[in-house]
């Protein structure tokens, strides 16, 4: 059933009352589908790590997949922000460095993005 509303209809909040709320309840989340705007973030980074060149799109987005798959959204961000987190210059990244969990976590992330990224075809460095 192909569905779609207008501007109008959307921001009216007609639409809503036509379909019901059991259709939009239809599709239920995974618990490890990512939002767009991450995927999308994870992608041009990688790009940009790997040379950035355009064709890094398919491995690239293979790689989040793949993350996505062994990882909750919860469980990659809070990795994520371990890495950036510890990335930083100074004391502040030094105490985040010495923190035994920030950096269990750190290492988690970074040999799992380097396994998705090998399983995806994208060369080690």
């Amino acid at each position: 059933m192909l569905i779609f509303c207008t501007k109008r209809l959307c921001r009216s909040g007609v639409f809503l009352g036509l379909m019901g709320a059991a259709t939009l309840q239809a599709l239920p989340a995974s618990a490890h589908d990512y939002p767009t705007y991450e995927r999308v973030e994870f992608v041009l980074d990688c790009m940009q790590r790997n040379g950035g060149a355009y064709a890094l799109i398919y491995q690239c987005s293979c790689a989040i997949d793949k993350l996505a798959e062994q990882f909750t959204i919860d469980e990659f961000v809070e990795m994520q922000t371990s890495v950036n987190a510890s990335d930083m210059s100074g004391q502040r990244g030094g105490e985040l460095r010495g923190n035994p969990q920030i950096h269990q976590s750190t290492n988690r992330y970074r040999e799992s993005v380097l396994a998705a990224g090998r399983s995806c075809g994208i060369p080690a460095k």
